[in-house]
């Protein structure tokens, strides 16, 4: 539904366009009736049931898709990155290790030297 009525030039609309608007069947051509003459001030709630509603309901459709979709990469992923973060930090702790031991040497020099 990318258009969108337009007001009626006149505010108001011939007797033509009031009757086939009154005699339209569905919603589809009461929104080409709109589409084609405008709108009636005295059909604005109409308009708004016929163009903005199913919009809306496209808008919250796409919605629930992409958030149903994030779940899904989040669910998929939290594996993978739990395991990324252990092999990380395994890494960086077996990498402190000698600086560890180099300072635990230096602390007890400092010990040994003070007494």
């Amino acid at each position: 539904m990318s258009d969108y009525p337009k007001p009626h030039v006149d505010d108001e609309w011939t007797q033509d366009i009031a009757e086939d608007y009154r005699n339209s069947r569905s919603d589809e051509e009461r929104r080409r009736i709109l589409l084609a003459a405008g709108y009636d001030k005295a059909h604005e709630s109409e308009v708004k049931r016929l163009f903005d509603e199913p919009l809306e309901l496209e808008n919250r459709i796409k919605d629930e898709k992409k958030k149903a979709m994030i779940e899904k990469l989040k669910r998929r992923w939290k594996p993978i990155v739990g395991i990324f973060s252990a092999v990380i930090g395994i890494l960086t702790f077996f990498s402190l290790l000698p600086g560890a031991r180099d300072g635990f040497l230096w602390l007890m020099d400092r010990i040994r030297s003070s007494f």
